[in-house]
């Protein structure tokens, strides 16, 4: 039997429909035409906690540390079991199995750990899916892979699972135990992607707080010459400029100014005129297109992925959404007319911008040795309902069809032109820009452009200047002083965030690390990167003010204390070239998972070895933790302290005593006092749930079973 595994039942039903497999709603599995098509919902499979692997770990404590699994084990997942067991059956009778999962670590993991636990050992192919429209499918389904192409990606996602869960669970727990020696109650979340990058705000906030504004001079002039006149800039001589090429110097300043009223006549000491050519920006990948969603729209970078998310599985719109890359495969360029074709089909009001575009042009976006795994986001082929399209799926989708039809637009043309002025033996620049051609310039606005987010437009002061010629004589006509004052780093954005994570070399100081980062790196993947600045707001590291996002106490205090090799940005982004070294079959899983072991492990012993310093009284560690306290509360059983939670049904109130086990609800961060009350139909522990009634707007408190989902008994809240 051919059995073909999918991520999700969509996936499924698209792939049932071009191999002509019927399909049954409700079904676990499409059966037809000699193959069987199943699927999972995600990660069916999810990784032991410590206190799975043992009843020890249920109680934390140095000594237990390190915790390193000698054989990793797989929980199933309750909602999903009925499907993993009808999984368990088909493999069992298939031959030949097709990964029929999204193209990369996540998708060759999803299907890969499935048939590892179901010990297969038959053939297995690979299905290089990156879109679910009917022609892409059926390009990938007539080409697949061998097993041997692209059993890389799975080793490469199990290393990054396996480091995360060693880090995070072995690291949380060694400095919550640390924090609790000297009175700190909260857990303190450590995580391979999210501590570096709370600690990227936290230095950018600290930066902006011991900034010391200082002052600096500007002189700006008026020139005449033959053909007109125009503004320049006096260029700031390197004896007299601090380090970023200001004028600090005010007596000197006052010197030109004099010099200037004795004698204003100047001569022109360079004209310079040259033709540029500016290419449209590349397709989006996803990093791009959630900084310019963001930009544009106001969206955050989660619901920019939710949002074109749905545009690739409801609407078949656009190809696979987690891209990491912005180029195209050679080949999809004669692709374009058909793509052209299906844009207008779906809606007749881009029929203007594609008539502008030439199917003959080849942009700089169509290079296969750019492209690895994953290429651009950009349009399918399929004709699309845009009238089912919610609002923002219509804008995101209309910025990745645009920046699509843009590679077949003639490039921006337009004369730079550059002008020095010679008065008193000072320099004097002025810089011009003359449009010549728009090109793809009249399909995207320039307000919202995104080359780089993180970079302010240059193009601010730039003006049309006169015709000169070099050795003409000029004439200063005015000229003014402005003051201004040095401004400190702006505050961290969502968009200049994901930025700086995606460019991590530019924020690491580490040699070593500047080094390896040259190459194409980043802190996280594009994936996890939103998800990972929503973690740390929930966790309370980092807040959101208005648009700014900005560190916590808890969040500068931890970044504190931890050591270099923790908070690095450096070092987590290098471990992700070594797992893009895994991927390209540069290195093997179990050399990896050796490294990081034996560097988690000496980190450990380390920290175990000055304990007593680390918890003394009068150490930094003490008095960091004792600035950021939280009120305390007292189990109102036992007495001891309580520590608050966060557990999957949202935060409570547990008793540190051992021998108590009493925990109690959350009342706006305080805990409520309430006597236990049971299920009548199954003795599972009630608690008090907030939700909308039908009908209401607002939500009420009411008593749900802690044994939900399998049990569902409320009772009204008094």
């Amino acid at each position: 039997m051919k059995l073909l595994i999918c991520e999700k039942p969509d996936q499924a039903r698209s792939i049932a429909a071009i191999l002509g497999v019927p399909t049954k709603k409700g079904a676990l599995y499409f059966s037809g035409n000699g193959v069987t098509i199943s699927w999972a919902f995600g990660h069916i499979l999810s990784m032991y906690m410590p206190d799975d692997y043992s009843n020890e770990y249920k109680q934390w404590s140095i000594g237990q540390l390190p915790i390193i699994p000698e054989q990793w084990r797989f929980s199933v997942s309750k909602k999903a079991f009925a499907q993993y067991k009808q999984l368990e059956e088909l493999v069992k009778k298939a031959n030949i199995v097709g990964i029929a999962t999204d193209f990369d670590r996540e998708g060759e993991a999803i299907a890969r750990s499935l048939l590892d636990r179901f010990h297969y050992k038959n053939e297995i192919i690979r299905y290089p899916i990156t879109a679910l429209d009917d022609h892409s499918l059926k390009r990938a389904l007539e080409n697949p892979l061998s097993s041997q192409e692209t059993i890389s990606l799975y080793f490469a996602q199990i290393a990054r699972s396996r480091a995360d869960w060693l880090v995070g669970m072995n690291l949380s727990r060694l400095f919550t135990c640390l924090s609790r020696e000297v009175g700190y109650r909260e857990v303190i979340n450590i995580g391979r992607v999210i501590t570096p990058m709370v600690g990227l705000v936290v230095e950018r906030d600290l930066a902006i707080a011991n900034f010391v504004s200082r002052p600096y001079w500007e002189l700006n002039v008026t020139v005449d010459v033959q053909k007109g006149q125009f503004q320049a800039h006096w260029k700031v001589p390197d004896s007299i400029s601090d380090e970023t090429g200001k004028c600090t110097n005010t007596a000197y300043i006052q010197t030109i100014i004099g010099q200037l009223k004795l004698n204003r006549k100047g001569v022109v000491t360079k004209s310079e005129s040259k033709q540029h050519y500016e290419n449209a920006p590349l397709p989006f990948d996803l990093t791009s297109l959630q900084q310019y969603c963001i930009k544009k729209f106001d969206y955050s970078a989660a619901k920019v992925l939710e949002i074109t998310q749905s545009l690739y599985e409801k609407h078949h719109a656009v190809t696979y959404p987690r891209a990491d890359n912005r180029y195209l495969p050679e080949s999809m360029h004669a692709e374009c007319t058909s793509v052209f074709k299906a844009l207008i089909l779906s809606d007749r009001s881009i029929s203007s911008a594609i008539s502008g575009a030439d199917a003959t042009i080849k942009s700089r976006a169509f290079d296969t040795s750019k492209v690895k795994a994953h290429h651009a986001i950009i349009p399918t082929q399929a004709k699309v309902d845009i009238s089912k399209f919610t609002t923002d799926e219509l804008n995101v989708y209309q910025a990745i069809r645009t920046f699509y039809i843009a590679q077949f637009y003639d490039p921006f043309v337009f004369l730079r032109n550059v002008i020095e002025v010679e008065v008193n033996k000072e320099i004097f620049t002025a810089v011009g820009k003359q449009p010549l051609k728009s090109g793809w310039k009249v399909l995207i606005n320039h307000e919202y452009e995104v080359f780089d987010i993180n970079q302010d437009d240059q193009d601010d002061n730039e003006q049309i200047l006169p015709q000169v010629i070099t050795g003409e004589p000029a004439l200063i006509s005015s000229g003014n002083v402005d003051e201004k004052k040095t401004k400190a780093p702006p505050h961290f954005t969502e968009a200049t965030l994901l930025g700086a994570m995606e460019h991590v070399e530019r924020y690491v100081d580490e040699p070593k690390f500047k080094s390896i980062l040259r190459e194409k790196s980043g802190l996280g993947t594009v994936t996890t990167r939103a998800s990972s600045i929503e973690k740390a707001i929930a966790a309370s590291f980092l807040v959101l003010d208005k648009k700014r996002i900005i560190s916590t106490d808890k969040a500068r205090t931890i970044h504190q204390i931890l050591p270099m090799a923790i908070k690095s940005p450096g070092m987590t982004a290098a471990w992700e070239i070594e797992l893009e070294k895994i991927t390209d079959g540069q290195l093997t899983l179990n050399a990896f998972m050796s490294s990081i072991t034996d560097w988690l492990s000496k980190l450990i012993y380390q920290l175990q070895h000055h304990e007593k310093e680390l918890t003394s009284p009068e150490s930094g560690f003490a008095k960091a933790f004792a600035l950021i306290k939280p009120p305390t509360h007292d189990c109102m059983k036992c007495g001891a302290p309580l520590q608050k939670r966060n557990g999957s049904n949202g935060i409570f109130w547990s008793c540190t005593s051992e021998t108590c086990n009493k925990t109690y609800q959350d009342e706006k961060g305080k805990p409520v006092n309430q006597e236990d009350k049971f299920c009548p139909k199954c003795n599972s522990k009630m608690f008090v749930r907030k939700g909308i009634k039908p009908g209401n707007k607002r939500a009420t408190k009411f008593l749900g079973c802690s044994g939900y989902p399998n049990c569902k008994h409320t009772e009204p809240f008094k």
